[in-house]
């Protein structure tokens, strides 16, 4: 056998052992990023940036005039 096949063989079945191991190992990583991504974005909600206050503001301003437009109409 050559060393290309042992090495395949081998870390395939290391795989097949651990395999618990693994992907408990990766559900606590996807958890720990999740939660991460959580806090982040609480954050940029807590503490917006400038152009996001402004994006907002001017959002808010287009949505008052759409309404003023709806009731004129009717």
């Amino acid at each position: 056998m050559n060393s290309a096949k042992i090495a395949s063989s081998v870390s395939s079945s290391n795989y097949l052992c651990n395999s618990k191991i693994i992907l408990i190992s990766s559900s606590k990583y996807l958890a720990d990023w999740l939660e991460w991504n959580h806090q982040q974005v609480k954050a940029q909600h807590l503490n917006p940036s400038p152009t996001a206050i402004r994006m907002r503001k001017l959002r808010a301003e287009q949505r008052k005039k759409e309404k003023e437009e709806c009731s004129s109409i009717s």
